[in-house]
């Protein structure tokens, strides 16, 4: 779960008043990048090893969702959640210079 916290983060670097430069910044695309294409490889291409159907039937109930199926939608739920999406919204507003990504 902790790979789900580089997409689309914010750094804090706490400062003094005489330390120059910005105290919030956002992580780099290239962290961003590298997260989503290891929670692609590791955790979206289901580890079929993990579901041999001679152990699960003598140590788990066939009729509730995996762990590896829970384990999938908690990443999802975390990677389309509010907090991802509103920063990237609010990166894209700064980098476009005030102008907003979606218009109505």
């Amino acid at each position: 779960m902790h790979v789900t916290a580089n997409v689309a983060s914010v750094y804090e670097t706490w400062k003094t008043v005489e330390q120059p430069g910005d105290v919030y910044i956002n992580s780099p695309k290239e962290k961003s990048k590298e997260a989503v294409l290891l929670l692609t490889k590791e955790v979206f291409t289901t580890p079929e090893w993990l579901l041999d159907n001679e152990i699960l039937n003598k140590i788990s109930n066939p009729v509730r969702i995996g762990s590896v199926a829970n384990i999938q939608a908690r990443v999802l739920d975390l990677l389309l959640s509010d907090r991802v999406f509103n920063t990237l919204l609010m990166e894209e507003n700064r980098l476009r210079q005030g102008q907003y990504l979606f218009h109505c």
